[in-house]
């Protein structure tokens, strides 16, 4: 009985190690446990072949659970990393960490890509937000005004927004999370984490920026500007080279020196230690100007009120051509050299000459039995930039002939600045 304990045993760890040997190779195989079930191997060849045949089916089952196993793996890491370049989806971006207190922080950009690519859009986009809150709170702009949503406009793929950080306690740094989704569910969702500093983390960082403008410029001067870092009503500086940026809602550029001559362009720093920036606005059109300006993820905006320069110009405004024989209104414009109308103050008489006669009313003549005589000048009302006169074109052939054939307005309505 010992012997035939001993030869099971053996069996047992043979087919054992037989099993192990299974097993690294990528199959499994069931346990046997003392002589009864070494006996029940030798005994019955169809049970043998059964269990060997059971085996097999479980071995097979398993190496294609772990085949699909490492597939999916792959997979999912394949997946994983061409979502980076192959996938429609959308991606946060902007500045970490930020401090918290700080004021509106700027740099911020929601994208979508297409299939990996940055595409247009053919139609405006809208992708829903999530955030903390009293934390961290998004907007669209430097108002701070709070948004659910963003969106994408058409013919762009990307948009930019604002994160607000709010008061945290303690000093150890806090990470808040910004969740973007598509309702379509044509790109896959994504999420921003910004780490929030607490106050005390830098006590001599800028918590804002200022930016000081004039209220009015003159069209065509160059007029200065000035960011200037601050902490609460001091001024600061940053530790390192802060990029700054400039942008308008009109016709101006920004310049790098008071003759502007030189562009600025898109690579500009505040330095290390410097408590201000000077650049230089330059716009021609007379206009209301909003203008903003970005350094170290802090903003602010003046709006400049652009003014006509000194009056250059009379000029006659209307239609090209006119019929022989027709009553057509033009109007007397006082401009800048830039175009820009200016409004007049005691200008005298501006004579009109021309093979046409000119009139005040809009019928070329009176309305009663006795029929207006044509003017040879008008004269702008103080405070204004055009007076209107009617033009009519007086030929000497028969005006029947001629009725529908066009004159140049150059000709026909001319102007003689007075001197």
């Amino acid at each position: 009985m010992a012997n035939q304990f001993r030869r099971a045993s053996a069996a047992t760890t043979a087919f054992t190690g037989f099993c192990l040997l299974i097993v690294f190779s990528g199959f499994t195989c069931g346990k046997v446990q003392g002589p009864e079930g070494m006996n029940a191997l030798q005994d019955g060849s169809s049970a043998n072949g059964g269990t060997n045949s059971s085996a097999n089916s479980n071995s097979s089952a398993n190496s294609n659970s772990n085949s699909n196993s490492n597939s999916n793996s792959n997979s999912s890491s394949n997946s994983n990393s061409n979502s980076n370049g192959g996938a429609s989806m959308i991606v946060l971006t902007g500045p970490s960490p930020i401090t918290a207190g700080g004021g509106i922080v700027g740099g911020y950009t929601l994208k979508l890509l297409t299939n990996g690519q940055s595409v247009p859009m053919a139609a405006d986009v809208t992708i829903q937000l999530s955030y903390p809150g009293n934390s961290l709170t998004v907007s669209e702009d430097t108002s701070g005004n709070l948004v659910n949503e963003l969106t994408v406009p058409r013919n762009s793929f990307f948009t930019n927004f604002y994160v607000t950080p709010g008061i945290i306690t303690g000093t150890t740094p806090q990470s808040f999370t910004i969740s973007a989704s598509d309702p379509s569910h044509r790109f896959l969702p994504n999420f921003l984490t910004i780490q929030v500093n607490p106050p005390t983390a830098n006590l001599t960082a800028p918590t804002s920026i200022a930016l000081t403008a004039p209220a009015t410029v003159v069209a065509g001067s160059c007029a200065e500007l000035t960011i200037t870092p601050k902490r609460g009503n001091a001024n600061a500086t940053f530790s390192t080279n802060a990029p700054f940026t400039m942008s308008d809602s009109g016709h101006a550029a920004f310049f790098t020196d008071r003759d502007c001559k030189n562009p600025l362009v898109g690579n500009e720093t505040i330095p290390a230690g410097a408590n201000f920036k000077t650049v230089y606005f330059y716009d021609e059109s007379a206009e209301s100007d909003p203008v903003t300006a970005l350094a170290g993820g802090l903003g602010d905006s003046k709006t400049i009120h652009v003014v006509a320069d000194v009056a250059k110009k009379v000029t006659i405004r209307g239609n090209g051509s006119i019929a022989a024989g027709s009553c057509m209104l033009y109007t007397v414009v006082i401009t800048d050299k830039y175009l820009n109308t200016q409004p007049t103050h005691g200008t005298g008489p501006i004579a009109l000459s021309g093979i046409s006669s000119f009139y005040g009313t809009r019928e070329c003549q009176g309305t009663g039995p006795q029929p207006l005589p044509p003017i040879a000048s008008v004269t702008l009302p103080n405070g204004s930039s055009s007076a209107a006169s009617t033009c009519k074109a007086r030929l000497r052939t028969p005006t029947s002939s001629i009725r529908a054939a066009p004159i140049s307005i150059r000709p026909i309505c001319r102007s003689r600045s007075p001197p």
